[in-house]
């Protein structure tokens, strides 16, 4: 009995609940990427132990990318976005930084390109941390639209 009048009760709570809120609606201006960095996404692979995560906003009317860089267990000297589809190395697109730097590495682009833009939306984007050890990149991850 006791079980029923708690069931009856929690019906009534759920059926008082109206959903006034208005419901959120995402941005469409708005491009998010939030991704992983390791040694096994570099060309050609590295064993290093370092890992990291890459959060982004692409703006589209703006056209301006908005970032947070962090990684752990490695000491970067440089860190770039790249142009270049997964299990390939490309050109250095825009320098992210090119000193000794620390995590969390936030920032932001200029404008980005008509043909930059492009690029990071249709995936050909990545980004990479390089290091005295690895100075081709250590660890790297592909840009791809959450």
């Amino acid at each position: 009995m006791r079980n029923n009048l708690t069931f009856v009760c929690l019906l009534f709570v759920f059926a008082a609940c109206k959903k006034d809120d208005p419901a959120v609606v995402a941005d469409p201006n708005s491009v998010s990427f939030d991704i992983k960095l390791s040694g096994k996404n570099e060309v050609p692979e590295t064993i290093s132990v370092a890992e990291g995560t890459f959060k982004g906003t692409y703006n589209k009317s703006t056209k301006l990318f908005s970032y947070t860089l962090t990684f752990q267990g490695m000491s970067p000297t440089a860190a770039h976005f790249h142009k270049g589809a997964s299990n390939t190395t490309g050109a250095v697109v825009i320098n992210i930084a090119t000193a000794v730097f620390g995590s969390p590495l936030s920032g932001q682009t200029l404008a980005l390109s008509t043909q930059q833009e492009q690029d990071l939306l249709a995936g050909q984007w990545y980004v990479n941390v390089h290091s005295a050890i690895y100075t081709g990149g250590e660890i790297r991850g592909q840009l791809l639209k959450k």
